[in-house]
Protein backbone atom coordinates (compact mmCIF):
# COMPACT_ATOMS: atom_id res chain seq x y z
CA UNK A 1 0.00 0.00 0.00
CA UNK A 2 1.26 3.45 -0.89
CA UNK A 3 0.92 6.33 1.59
CA UNK A 4 0.09 8.93 -1.07
CA UNK A 5 -3.50 8.65 -2.39
CA UNK A 6 -4.44 9.67 -5.90
CA UNK A 7 -6.48 12.78 -5.26
CA UNK A 8 -7.08 13.83 -8.84
CA UNK A 9 -10.66 14.20 -10.00
CA UNK A 10 -12.17 13.24 -13.32
CA UNK A 11 -12.86 16.92 -13.98
CA UNK A 12 -9.15 17.72 -13.42
CA UNK A 13 -8.18 15.06 -15.95
CA UNK A 14 -10.72 16.45 -18.42
CA UNK A 15 -9.35 19.96 -17.86
CA UNK A 16 -5.74 18.91 -18.48
CA UNK A 17 -6.71 17.15 -21.67
CA UNK A 18 -8.95 19.94 -22.99
CA UNK A 19 -6.30 22.56 -22.19
CA UNK A 20 -3.57 20.49 -23.85
CA UNK A 21 -5.55 19.27 -26.86
CA UNK A 22 -8.36 21.75 -27.63
CA UNK A 23 -8.54 20.38 -31.17
CA UNK A 24 -9.84 17.11 -29.72
CA UNK A 25 -12.83 18.66 -27.92
CA UNK A 26 -15.31 16.67 -30.01
CA UNK A 27 -13.44 13.38 -29.64
CA UNK A 28 -14.01 10.81 -26.92
CA UNK A 29 -11.30 9.10 -24.92
CA UNK A 30 -11.40 6.39 -22.27
CA UNK A 31 -8.95 6.68 -19.36
CA UNK A 32 -8.71 3.71 -17.03
CA UNK A 33 -6.58 3.50 -13.91
CA UNK A 34 -5.87 -0.14 -13.10
CA UNK A 35 -3.91 -2.42 -10.81
CA UNK A 36 -0.52 -3.79 -11.87
CA UNK A 37 -1.89 -7.25 -12.72
CA UNK A 38 -4.21 -5.87 -15.41
CA UNK A 39 -1.49 -3.59 -16.78
CA UNK A 40 0.91 -6.53 -16.94
CA UNK A 41 -1.63 -8.73 -18.74
CA UNK A 42 -2.37 -6.02 -21.31
CA UNK A 43 1.31 -5.18 -21.76
CA UNK A 44 2.15 -8.86 -22.28
CA UNK A 45 -0.77 -9.43 -24.66
CA UNK A 46 -0.27 -6.36 -26.85
CA UNK A 47 3.45 -5.55 -26.49
CA UNK A 48 4.96 -8.94 -25.51
CA UNK A 49 6.41 -7.39 -22.34
CA UNK A 50 5.53 -9.40 -19.25
CA UNK A 51 5.53 -6.56 -16.72
CA UNK A 52 3.24 -3.70 -15.72
CA UNK A 53 3.90 -0.38 -17.39
CA UNK A 54 2.97 3.19 -16.55
CA UNK A 55 0.65 3.80 -19.51
CA UNK A 56 -0.67 1.90 -22.48
CA UNK A 57 -2.29 3.62 -25.45
CA UNK A 58 -4.83 1.87 -27.64
CA UNK A 59 -5.82 3.93 -30.69
CA UNK A 60 -9.33 3.36 -31.96
CA UNK A 61 -9.32 1.41 -35.19
CA UNK A 62 -12.44 1.62 -37.30
CA UNK A 63 -14.02 -1.69 -38.26
CA UNK A 64 -15.14 -0.35 -41.64
CA UNK A 65 -14.15 2.52 -43.90
CA UNK A 66 -17.57 4.08 -43.24
CA UNK A 67 -17.07 4.26 -39.48
CA UNK A 68 -17.49 7.90 -38.44
CA UNK A 69 -16.72 7.35 -34.75
CA UNK A 70 -15.30 10.26 -32.83
CA UNK A 71 -13.53 7.91 -30.42
CA UNK A 72 -9.80 8.60 -30.25
CA UNK A 73 -8.81 5.58 -28.20
CA UNK A 74 -8.18 4.22 -24.73
CA UNK A 75 -5.46 4.93 -22.17
CA UNK A 76 -4.68 2.48 -19.38
CA UNK A 77 -2.57 3.68 -16.44
CA UNK A 78 -1.13 1.37 -13.78
CA UNK A 79 -1.74 3.11 -10.46
CA UNK A 80 1.15 1.49 -8.54
CA UNK A 81 3.61 2.27 -11.34
CA UNK A 82 2.35 5.87 -11.45
CA UNK A 83 2.85 6.22 -7.69
CA UNK A 84 6.29 4.55 -7.68
CA UNK A 85 7.54 6.72 -10.55
CA UNK A 86 6.21 9.92 -8.98
CA UNK A 87 7.82 9.09 -5.63
CA UNK A 88 11.18 8.03 -7.10
CA UNK A 89 11.23 11.07 -9.41
CA UNK A 90 10.29 13.55 -6.69
CA UNK A 91 7.14 14.58 -8.61
CA UNK A 92 3.62 15.12 -7.39
CA UNK A 93 1.15 12.42 -8.39
CA UNK A 94 -0.94 15.00 -10.23
CA UNK A 95 1.98 16.32 -12.26
CA UNK A 96 3.12 12.82 -13.17
CA UNK A 97 -0.41 11.77 -14.08
CA UNK A 98 -0.80 14.83 -16.32
CA UNK A 99 2.50 13.90 -18.00
CA UNK A 100 1.40 10.31 -18.60
CA UNK A 101 -1.96 11.45 -20.00
CA UNK A 102 -0.27 13.84 -22.42
CA UNK A 103 2.24 11.13 -23.36
CA UNK A 104 -0.59 8.68 -24.00
CA UNK A 105 -2.66 11.06 -26.11
CA UNK A 106 0.40 11.90 -28.18
CA UNK A 107 0.76 8.18 -28.89
CA UNK A 108 -2.90 8.09 -29.95
CA UNK A 109 -2.14 10.98 -32.31
CA UNK A 110 0.73 9.07 -33.92
CA UNK A 111 3.76 10.27 -31.97
CA UNK A 112 6.28 7.65 -30.93
CA UNK A 113 9.70 7.27 -29.32
CA UNK A 114 11.10 4.19 -31.03
CA UNK A 115 14.26 6.04 -32.06
CA UNK A 116 16.16 9.10 -30.83
CA UNK A 117 14.72 11.50 -33.41
CA UNK A 118 11.12 10.47 -32.69
CA UNK A 119 11.78 10.59 -28.95
CA UNK A 120 13.21 14.11 -29.19
CA UNK A 121 10.15 15.36 -31.08
CA UNK A 122 7.72 13.69 -28.69
CA UNK A 123 9.54 14.83 -25.53
CA UNK A 124 9.71 18.41 -26.82
CA UNK A 125 5.95 18.39 -27.42
CA UNK A 126 5.32 16.91 -23.94
CA UNK A 127 7.50 19.55 -22.27
CA UNK A 128 5.68 22.35 -24.15
CA UNK A 129 2.22 21.03 -23.25
CA UNK A 130 3.19 20.50 -19.61
CA UNK A 131 4.64 24.03 -19.42
CA UNK A 132 1.26 25.35 -20.59
CA UNK A 133 -0.21 23.57 -17.54
CA UNK A 134 2.55 25.10 -15.35
CA UNK A 135 4.11 21.68 -14.81
CA UNK A 136 7.90 21.46 -14.80
CA UNK A 137 9.91 19.57 -17.40
CA UNK A 138 9.75 15.92 -16.31
CA UNK A 139 12.96 14.92 -18.11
Amino acid sequence: MHPQPLSVTESQIQQWLSDSFPELAERSLVVRIVENAESQTLNNTYRAQDKPTNILSFPYEAMTEHDQSSHLGDLVIALSVLIDEAESGGKSLGDHLAHLLIHGVLHLLGYDHENQDEAAVMEKKEVELLADLTIANPY
